[in-house]
């Protein structure tokens, strides 16, 4: 109780730091000036106050739900290994536990191996760590979603689509939806068909890369290597996919969510490229409802941006910027959670800076990962080397404006 009176400690700490903020922000706005060079350092010093007192919360709460999953995971182990592991581990003659699977393939007793949820149906929304109250990964796949989680937000707020199939899955993009009408007595209905354009097509681009550990390492029992071998691919792969999945070209790569959304609102010539408080309520009602209150809707954009969020006020001086009120909630701008995302580019001339809209109708298909090693890769030096792999694409499935963003005007 007293671990968890704490964390609320820290975020009426959080919250009172933010009046303060709106305190110096205001006073400079009564007088009708801009903040003074001691007020700016004040308010610099405040903004990292919030975000490190943000990451403290996050980092404490994850703390509190990993201690009770540890508590059930040995328990529970045998009713969540997927049939298709524990089978191959049998047929190569090793536990079905991961990290004697991961030994075995690092050792070379198996050449290669393939962590995922097979027993989970193949298409469906996979349960992330952004999710309030999200159980905590105990096995090698989930510890790797988890680290993948951890570096972007774009597995977080799309929908997952698990796949293990070579051929391309097509998936029908809405352009525009039926339309009702009303019908007069003893007459009929008007047909109205919804209109799809062409299809949005999934692939599989291929995400890789090799690292190595040492046989000394290997040998070890004291070494969590299911941990650092999940930290490593998750991070790596992770950072990868969460920046094709924000900014791709779509040109032999996945098309990002900021390259597929619709332009909403264009900035001012005289602005460097920022926006203002009117350019973001343009942009959250160029959304149609529909898109606002279904699914993830939500704001995404890089910290810098929603930093320069927190000093906006409308015109009744009301700031646009709201903090979470608890450590499980994002913070929000016009009541709808911000989703900090680095690969969003920083605001400047022609930038795609802020996207809102349902972060749903963005779609991530993506297979298992497999690991393969080799021993003699790097033999004169000692070290075994692994190959980490994922197939994985995505796409924007909804053009009609689901996903809109705020761009810099031109120079």
């Amino acid at each position: 109780m007293s671990e968890h009176k704490f964390v609320k400690g820290l975020v009426e700490r959080r919250n009172e730091i933010w009046e303060q903020a709106k305190g110096l922000l205001d006073h400079a706005a009564d007088e009708k000036r801009e903040l003074s060079g001691d007020e700016e350092a004040s308010w610099q010093q405040m903004n990292g106050d919030l975000d490190r007192l943000s990451t403290q919360i996050s980092d404490i709460r994850d703390g509190y739900a990993r201690a009770e999953a540890a508590e059930e995971a040995r328990a529970d182990y045998e009713d969540i290994v997927s049939p298709q592991e524990a089978r191959a581990a049998e047929d190569a003659g090793v536990g079905d536990d991961d990290e004697t699977i991961l030994r075995a393939v690092l050792k070379g007793e198996i050449r290669s191996y393939e962590f995922g949820r097979s027993q989970v149906a193949a298409e469906h929304r996979d349960i992330t760590t952004g999710s309030t109250g999200a159980p905590r990964a105990t096995l090698f796949y989930d510890r790797i979603i988890e680290a993948m989680v951890a570096v972007g937000p774009m597995l977080a707020t799309s929908t997952i689509i698990r796949s293990n199939e070579v051929n391309d899955l097509q998936i029908p993009r809405s352009t525009a939806d039926s339309s009702a009408a009303i019908i007069a007595e003893a007459a009929g209905a008007a047909e109205s068909d919804p209109t799809f354009g062409a299809f949005v097509t999934l692939g599989n681009y291929r995400l890789g890369f090799l690292t190595q550990v040492s046989e000394q390492m290997l040998d070890s029992q004291g070494i969590d290597l299911v941990g650092f071998l999940a930290g490593q691919s998750g991070r790596a792969l992770g950072r990868k996919l969460n920046s094709l999945a924000t900014v791709g070209t779509g040109s032999s790569q996945n098309k990002g969510i900021v390259t597929a959304s619709t332009l909403a609102v264009t900035g001012a010539t005289s602005t460097a490229g920022a926006f203002t408080a009117a350019n973001l309520i343009d942009l959250f009602y160029s959304v149609d409802y529909e898109y606002r209150t279904s699914g993830i809707s939500g704001w995404m954009m890089r910290d810098a941006s929603i930093g320069a969020v927190r000093k906006l006020v409308d015109d009744d001086g009301q700031y646009l910027f709201q903090p979470g009120l608890t450590a499980a909630t994002s913070d929000y701008l016009l009541g709808y959670p911000i989703w900090s995302n680095p690969d969003v580019v920083a605001t400047a001339t022609s930038a795609k800076s802020v996207i809102f809209g349902d972060l749903s109708r963005y779609f991530i298909r993506h297979g298992d990962f497999r690991f393969e090693s080799s021993r003699d890769y790097a033999f004169n030096a000692g070290l075994i080397t692994y190959r980490a792999i994922l197939d994985q694409d995505s796409n924007l499935v909804d053009t009609s404006g689901a996903v809109k963003h705020f761009i810099g005007g031109a120079s």
